[in-house]
């Protein structure tokens, strides 16, 4: 009926069943309804609950199990007479599926959601440590299909909490159950995979963990090769997003650090001319020019024809990533002939203004380089 719900909240109409009376009716809460009246009321009941167990208490499932040509067994979650086991009129056939449903599925396919539902609205709040219990309790029916979203709830409040340390190590427990769900079933796995990444490398880009207002002494590498021993196959997955995430905030020198231990772990990795490339605009946005052109002259030998790197590119077949090298070698060699030449003659011209021999030998040696670089 439109209208229907603002008239009932507005006070002009009554409901016979408001919305959310139903929950005093849920098969669960029935249970506890004694125990909300002596909380709430701080009175006895008046009229006694039938007896009722609840299978997801250990001591009471037992008891079912035991008893189930007595009793009448309700799924938590139907309603009405929906899948009921009624035990006295009951065959041997439909005790036994019982009984299988009960030790596989002692609870409510909707606890795991619940908690992260309870976990949620302490977070709304800030009350972190509440949260991180609740999203605790989902973690426990591993089977759910929530199972992800709890991990990365509860890394996400350790994130909040600036605790990297229990952030990272539960972003990258989601990353290896989804790699594992995908591993096992042949399908994606979890939604939330790339962003668990993207913060297990914010958390490493991280200076000041310890909150003091400083630079933290590990910062850095040494940090890193705690993180990232090379064991898992997405570890070179975060080594490129921090190296990203360092230098899309300028932070040049530390994302060259990054980038240069990751051409080291992975050599063969097929990405690597690209990292290189990085490296070299690092140092350029860096003013560090003599270093960025010492590494251009270094791309032939790591990526060129001949090199380890661009045979092992040609021997799983990976032509697109040869191509890439070859012309980002003969860009860089044109670029870096094209820089030394002008380094020569800015040192040609001191040296001869200044009569200065050893520049003068300096200068014709910067022009071999260049020449040999025009060569090649």
């Amino acid at each position: 009926v439109p209208g229907l719900m603002r008239a009932w909240r507005s006070g002009k109409v009554a409901l016979a069943n408001a919305p959310g009376a139903g929950v005093a009716d849920d098969k669960v809460v029935y249970a506890y309804v004694p125990d909300i009246i002596r909380n709430y009321l701080k009175e006895e009941p008046i009229l006694n609950n039938v007896k009722t167990y609840l299978c997801e208490n250990p001591e009471h499932r037992a008891y079912v199990l035991e008893h189930l040509d007595q009793l009448v067994v309700k799924p938590a979650n139907e309603s009405g007479g929906y899948g009921m086991l009624v035990g006295p009129h009951s065959t041997k056939k439909d005790q036994a599926t019982f009984a299988k449903l009960i030790v596989e599925r002692p609870e409510s396919d909707f606890v795991p959601e619940a908690w992260i539902r309870i976990g949620e609205y302490h977070f709304d709040f800030n009350e972190l440590d509440l949260a991180k219990a609740a999203y605790e309790q989902a973690l426990q029916h591993t089977d759910s299909p929530y199972f992800d979203k709890a991990l990365y709830k509860l890394a996400w409040t350790y994130y909040r909490q600036d605790n990297f340390d229990q952030a990272i190590s539960n972003f990258k427990r989601l990353v290896e159950y989804s790699d594992e769900q995908e591993r096992r079933t042949g399908k994606g796995g979890s939604v939330l995979r790339e962003e668990s990444i993207q913060y297990i490398s914010i958390s490493l880009a991280e200076e000041d963990w310890d909150l003091d207002g400083q630079k933290d002494a590990d910062f850095g590498l040494m940090r890193v090769r705690r993180y990232i021993t090379g064991d898992k196959p997405y570890e070179r997955e975060v080594l490129a997003q921090l190296g990203e995430y360092l230098f899309d905030n300028t932070r040049y020198a530390d994302a060259i650090d990054i980038y240069s231990f990751q051409l080291k772990k992975y050599p063969l990795d097929r990405k690597n001319p690209e990292i290189h490339e990085k490296i070299i605009l690092a140092l350029l946005r860096d003013d560090n020019l003599d270093r960025a052109f010492s590494e251009r002259s270094k791309l032939s030998q790591y990526y060129g024809v001949g090199s380890d790197w661009f045979a092992h590119q040609q021997k799983i077949g990976n032509a697109e990533a040869t191509r890439y090298a070859e012309n980002l070698v003969k860009d860089n060699l044109i670029q870096s002939a094209t820089w030394y030449h002008s380094e020569a003659q800015k040192e040609r011209d001191r040296a001869a203004a200044e009569e200065d021999v050893a520049l003068m030998a300096d200068a014709r040696e910067k022009y071999a380089v260049a020449a040999k670089g025009y060569a090649d």
